[in-house]
């Protein structure tokens, strides 16, 4: 089955009830799924080895600057619980390194590594 009958039978009868009642949410539902999918396709055809979620956090730290942990996740809209598997994984990969605030003892200010900053052209 193709993705458009996959993801329209996940939908079923409440998606054409929506779409004939003039409703936006499972529309905006059915296309952030169908984006995010088509994301993950092509950094996996890119052969980049990150995720769609490493990527906006290395677009947002590539425009922004360093950011601490909490305005980072209110950056790319993601749960700060969310964000930290992920900034540990980038971590460890040497993409992104979390730095005390100084301003703030319980804080972190994550920032891009090298390695990070020479991903960034490739999502382009």
């Amino acid at each position: 089955m193709n993705r458009r009958g996959e993801l329209g039978s996940m939908y079923g009868e409440a998606w054409k009830r929506a779409a004939i009642e003039g409703k936006l949410g499972p529309t905006l539902l059915y296309l952030g799924r169908l984006v995010g999918r088509r994301l993950e396709r092509a950094l996996d055809e890119q052969g980049l080895g990150i995720t769609p979620a490493q990527a906006r956090i290395l677009l947002a730290l590539h425009f922004q600057g360093p950011l601490s942990q909490q305005s980072l996740a209110l950056h790319i809209d993601v749960d700060p619980s969310t964000l930290v598997s992920t900034l540990d994984v980038m971590e460890r990969d040497g993409m992104a390194v979390r730095d005390p605030n100084p301003g703030d003892r319980r804080a972190h200010v994550v920032s891009l590594t090298e390695r990070g900053e020479r991903q960034v052209p490739r999502l382009f």
